[in-house]
């Protein structure tokens, strides 16, 4: 079932000493619920943004974790201003982020494919703790962070910069649709292009994929945000750009080989924080990378 490395995440949170904040679509990971208990429990603040529109209802499973983890001292709040919270960040000490397309559940650990960054950066984890601090109070100011992807104020605009740009395409998205403004422009110029569901030819299906990853050149989006106008307009997502030339040669192999066109034989992976991990795990995918490099580009020139 799941890959090697689906405890990750909560093995990085687990490390916390002070704060952990978090806003997730969804939560019914008991390991990580196991977590974020034990952590409040022993004084690490902790708070827990979730949207309070789940497509199908917030799941039972879901509920109950809510309670346990409030019974244990979790600051947990309910957001509704969006059409859905969707997205997957998790700040440890406001020195580490960890962003991407993996949801906190069940599927999101053991069988989807998805991919998460996690970036050792004081100043981008701050930047990213306000945004989760002020939608757990409901305050939303107009964000200005360079490189940091934030729907529904600059997704558009960035998305589309990034698709301007020259250098190859590749692009693994589980919505790609018209009505994000973008696809047509992503379908032009995409060397390959895969999604889990898609009404734009050209764009290979791919089953259980919820990643959210462009590559142009070298330079790469990670994030939450779907090409689909609900994505982008409505709802509450964040992502990364990154300059880094390693992880776009990273993601496009690992986007081949989502699309059935490369090996298995893709190289061993080892973060500053001495956790490995093979690109060629099924499901969880989480790649560590130093945002003060990553960045560079972006907080010189902004877009």
């Amino acid at each position: 079932m799941g890959p090697s490395n689906a405890s990750l995440i909560a093995t990085y949170i687990s490390k916390a000493h002070k704060a952990v904040y978090i806003e997730v679509y969804a939560l019914t990971w008991k390991e990580l619920a196991d977590t974020l208990a034990a952590l409040a429990n022993r004084g690490v603040q902790v708070y827990l943004v979730l949207s309070a529109n789940v497509y199908g209802g917030i799941p039972t499973t879901e509920k109950k974790l809510v309670q346990y983890l409030q019974s244990a001292g979790v600051n947990i709040a309910f957001n509704n201003d969006f059409k859905f919270v969707h997205t997957k960040a998790f700040v440890i000490d406001n020195e580490t982020v960890i962003l991407g397309s993996i949801n906190p559940t069940y599927s999101g650990v053991t069988n989807d494919k998805g991919l998460d960054v996690v970036v050792n950066d004081p100043s981008v984890a701050k930047e990213i703790a306000t945004i989760i601090l002020n939608d757990f109070n409901g305050v939303y100011p107009q964000y200005d962070f360079s490189g940091v992807v934030i729907s529904p104020i600059n997704s558009y605009g960035y998305l589309k910069w990034l698709l301007s740009q020259p250098g190859r395409v590749y692009a693994a998205v589980e919505e790609i649709y018209s009505s994000s403004g973008l696809a047509d422009l992503l379908a032009s110029r995409a060397a390959l292009a895969i999604a889990r569901v898609t009404d734009v030819e050209g764009v290979q299906r791919v089953p259980d994929l919820t990643a959210k990853v462009i590559v142009v050149g070298d330079l790469v989006y990670v994030g939450s945000v779907n090409l689909s106008g609900s994505s982008i307009r409505d709802n509450r997502e964040l992502g990364f750009i990154f300059y880094c030339p390693s992880l776009a040669r990273s993601a496009v192999s690992l986007i081949k080989e989502w699309a059935g066109s490369e090996s298995n034989n893709i190289a061993y992976q080892t973060t500053s924080s001495g956790v490995g991990h093979s690109l060629a795990e099924d499901a969880l995918i989480v790649l560590a990378v130093a945002a003060i490099f990553a960045l560079a580009l972006l907080r010189r020139k902004r877009v």
